[in-house]
């Protein structure tokens, strides 16, 4: 048996956005495999940066380079991941990227998923389009992750393509940019998300699962419009009909409108801390270093009686409604709220608190 053979660029969000497309697309006869990173940023995983291998136990090894994640796998403490709980939810299955062996430890890996899974392409998939984001961009926060899976899958001798969807949802580059680089690449408007492709199983996942960006995605093939406030900074994205759609490019030209996964791969990186080198040298940035000192403050305390936040929740939702906000999300609450560990302790209670308010996957902001 072949699979179909996916490359999440960011993470998680980008795992169930590639796993959700393969159901999309009707392709029951050929199975999903889905090479993602396990990096789910501070709301889940208190360490900076993505995890490896030797994070985890009861992985399943898979070749000489790969391992699979599977329902039984657990990080190990501190770390977190909500891959193995994807692992038990996906209808794919879920190999773990390794970015601490740089572009060239990943194209390995990925060398032995062609031939493992026979599939005769690789399909790249990133929510928002900070994959095509440039040094000089203003809103690129991070560089890092999507250009060295860019890079990565270029080691590979096999055709692959880049699929964005949600063009504008990561709340980093703005849509119309993102919309006008595609046109510039050729690209081509392959599908747009609808409610009747989505089904129960793929609204659960958003229940539990921090990324925005998808539920963004989501939350426009269900027919939610207007601006949507996101991450800690309360960054306005806007929810269009064209938040909706999927555009394809052929990854050679995603490389040509990405330096900096140009970079890494001239660079012939084999380690995560060259990757981060290179980052930093082309943008002078990455989210390792981000994290790093967002991971350094002083956590508050983490058991303040919920109902205590009521007037805060008001003042956030008045503030945001005056900058002409229809939604935000949990994450923007839990982090705007000043507790982004007691994230889904505060989304199960407003929602039981003020069920008016709940347009899932999102939190109106409206009188």
């Amino acid at each position: 048996m072949s699979f179909a053979l996916f490359v999440a660029a960011g993470g998680g969000g980008d795992a169930i956005a590639a796993a959700l497309l393969h159901a999309a697309f009707g392709r029951s006869d050929q199975p999903a495999m889905v090479a993602t990173y396990s990096w789910d940023r501070l709301l889940v995983d208190p360490l900076a940066g993505p995890r490896s291998p030797e994070d985890f136990d009861n992985l399943s090894p898979l070749g000489e380079h790969n391992f699979e994640v599977v329902a039984e796998t657990t990080p190990r403490p501190p770390a977190g991941s909500t891959l193995p709980r994807l692992a038990h939810a996906l209808p794919a299955r879920l190999l773990l990227l390794d970015p601490y062996g740089g572009a060239t430890g990943m194209a390995e890996q990925l060398v032995e998923l062609v031939e493992i899974s026979g599939a005769e392409r690789i399909s790249v998939v990133d929510v928002g389009g900070d994959v095509l984001g440039r040094s000089d961009d203003p809103g690129l926060r991070s560089p890092l992750a999507d250009a060295l899976a860019l890079a990565a899958v270029a080691g590979v001798d096999v055709p692959a393509d880049l699929y964005v969807a949600g063009l504008g949802l990561d709340g980093e580059l703005p849509d119309d940019v993102v919309r006008s680089r595609l046109v510039e690449l050729g690209a081509t408007n392959a599908f747009s998300l609808r409610s009747d492709v989505l089904s129960d199983e793929w609204l659960d996942l958003l229940t539990w699962h921090p990324s925005e960006a998808t539920a963004l995605w989501v939350a426009a093939g269900l027919g939610l419009r207007g601006i949507v406030e996101v991450r800690d900074a309360g960054t306005p994205v806007a929810l269009t009909d064209g938040a909706r759609d999927v555009w394809m490019v052929s990854l050679s030209q995603a490389i040509e409108a990405n330096p900096i996964a140009s970079d890494i791969l001239d660079a012939q990186t084999t380690s995560l801390a060259d990757v981060e080198s290179v980052v930093v040298k082309a943008a002078g940035r990455s989210e390792l270093e981000y994290e790093r000192a967002k991971a350094a403050r002083p956590a508050r305390d983490a058991d303040i009686t919920l109902t205590d936040l009521e007037p805060a929740v008001a003042a956030l939702q008045d503030a945001a409604r005056s900058r002409g906000a229809s939604y935000v999300t949990f994450r923007r609450l839990a982090e705007g709220l000043g507790y982004p560990s007691r994230l889904d302790a505060i989304r199960t209670w407003l929602i039981q608190a003020h069920a008016e308010r709940y347009e899932f996957p999102l939190w109106s902001v409206a009188v």
